[in-house]
């Protein structure tokens, strides 16, 4: 793993990986209880690197790149020598994991602000080859490669320090933690209990395992780390039929990709991943797993006992990301999400309780209203609830013949709900930023090949765009924006417009090539 030398300078000069937000000031300790951290933008103190089209990393002559950890080391626990022959299937769950995606530091007090802190580190791929040879035995794969493969994804939590030459490390101590595909964890929110999440592990449905390919990030005020699951459907399997919470999440009928639901250990240590109804109900099956996953997923990175909850009232998705609003004392809290498939959604999570610094906590993410984008041809939008107790949605649902038994069953069912309400689909919607003072948010999306729709300016659209919105008021739990096109990526080698073009003034122009 490396870390880019700027972290520090990064803190400090407040350009913080939260996409320019400033809000990573709410994850530093406060110096006296109540006490709100002071707001202070200031320029920026590195020089942009030059475009390129060499395949190596490139950092500005303001910063360096230094290893941080090597991939074998335990970060805790006994240890086995990578590969070792026959390969332990526990193994990656004492190392920091496989290529990691989204990062987070937390400083540990307002004294070692730039110097200490809790790096939180998501794993979202895995390079198979370097795990284990790919093996089949008799049509099934051995146990413990697959064990290893579940090991390796998940999140890395790890205290780091700088030395007095300016040095990172790693610091062994009781914090550093994997959180895995297989580490229990709790169910909070409306689909707690939920008949839809009820499974053989947990048959009251409070609990399941594991947090799936992730792939952004976020964090809350009180200093937790919200991971985002992306790439789960992928996993799993369904020979028996698929419901709606199945079909519209993509779950294999046949030839799942990475085969984890069959190993040649008979004692179904991976049975989760086969999603096929077999047994008399849910609680005798996994027919439910695929419904525990596509969650936020809330970790404490400073209580290494305690479980991490999925947070289901912020949506089922394969989730890009979740990028928190300005906060502001006595407003709800706002997180922006974005669904990354092709013809998916933007939502946003507005929290019901008010944020006060002195109270908040992680229950704040059981009740609020789950929104989706509807971005309207005279450059104006509307946030549209999935909300069992608005009259619209009933109406909306009503109207597409669409059933939903209780507010559970909706955030199951988040896609379906966004359908339903008539959300604008997007072109793979991906990381965003909000303006810290204006509360503007800018979004990029990617490729979408055969459609296009307002917010999305052309088809084929191979290289994406950026699309920007203003809340009414600058609130920014507000329920109607005004949107434009902030910049549109030429066809060309030529810089990519950075001026706004509002729907009536987009300009004609084809993809580049993929």
């Amino acid at each position: 793993m490396v870390l880019r030398g700027g972290t520090a300078r990064a803190l400090s000069s407040g350009l913080l990986e939260q996409s320019g937000t400033f809000n990573a000031l709410l994850a530093i300790p406060a110096s006296k209880p109540g006490e709100q951290p002071s707001l202070r933008i200031n320029p920026s103190v590195f020089n942009a690197t030059p475009v390129m089209r060499t395949a190596t990393a490139t950092a500005s002559a303001e910063h360096a790149e230094k290893q941080l950890i090597l991939w074998s080391p335990p970060l805790a626990g006994s240890h086995y020598a990578i590969n070792a022959k026959p390969a332990p299937g526990d193994e990656p769950e004492q190392q920091i994991g496989s290529e990691h995606y989204g990062m987070y530091l937390f400083p540990m007090a307002r004294a070692t602000l730039t110097s200490h802190g809790l790096l939180c580190a998501n794993r979202r791929y895995l390079s198979q080859r370097l795990l284990h040879p790919c093996t089949i035995i008799g049509g099934k794969r051995p146990v413990d490669p697959i064990s290893k493969k579940v090991a390796a994804y998940g999140v890395t939590i790890m205290e780091i320090k700088k030395d007095g030459a300016g040095e990172w490390s790693v610091i062994p101590g009781k914090y550093n933690r994997r959180i895995t595909d297989s580490t229990p964890v709790d169910i909070a929110g409306p689909a707690r209990g939920s008949g839809l999440l009820k499974t053989e592990y947990s048959p009251d449905g409070t609990k399941t395992r594991g947090v799936f390919v992730n792939c952004a990030y976020s964090f809350t005020p009180w200093r937790t780390y919200l991971v985002c699951e992306r790439n789960w459907a992928i996993y799993f399997i369904n020979r028996t039929g698929r419901p709606r919470e199945h079909a519209r999440y993509g779950i294999n009928t046949g030839g799942v990709r990475r085969e984890w639901s069959e190993d040649d250990s008979g004692t179904g240590e991976h049975a989760r991943f086969d999603a096929s109804a077999r047994g008399a109900d849910a609680t005798e099956d996994y027919r439910n797993e695929p419904n525990c996953q596509g969650w936020i997923l809330e970790i404490d990175p400073f209580d290494p006992e305690s479980t991490p909850k999925k947070r289901t009232a912020m949506g089922r998705l394969a989730h890009t990301g979740a990028w928190l609003a300005p906060v502001k004392e006595g407003h709800p809290l706002v997180w922006y999400m974005s669904d990354d498939d092709p013809d998916e959604y933007i939502y946003k999570f507005v929290t019901k309780a008010r944020f006060h610094r002195r109270t908040a906590n992680g229950d704040m993410l059981d009740e609020g209203t789950l929104y989706a984008a509807r971005f309207n041809e005279d450059g104006t939008g509307d946030w549209l609830a999935l909300d069992l107790g608005d009259s619209s949605f009933r109406t909306a649902a009503a109207a597409r013949s669409a059933v939903f038994k209780n507010q559970a069953d909706v955030l199951v069912n988040t896609r379906l709900a966004a359908d339903v309400v008539g959300a604008t689909a997007m072109d793979r919607p991906q990381w965003r930023s909000v303006h810290p003072l204006s509360c503007e948010v800018y979004l990029a999306m990617t490729d979408d090949p055969d459609r296009t729709a307002p917010g999305t300016p052309r088809a084929p659209n191979s290289c994406g765009h950026i699309v920007r919105w203003s809340e009414q008021d600058n609130r920014s739990f507000a329920t109607k924006f005004k949107w434009d096109l902030f910049a549109i990526a030429p066809e060309s080698d030529a810089p990519a417009q950075s001026e706004a073009h509002g729907p009536e003034r987009l300009p004609k122009r084809t993809a580049s090539p993929a």
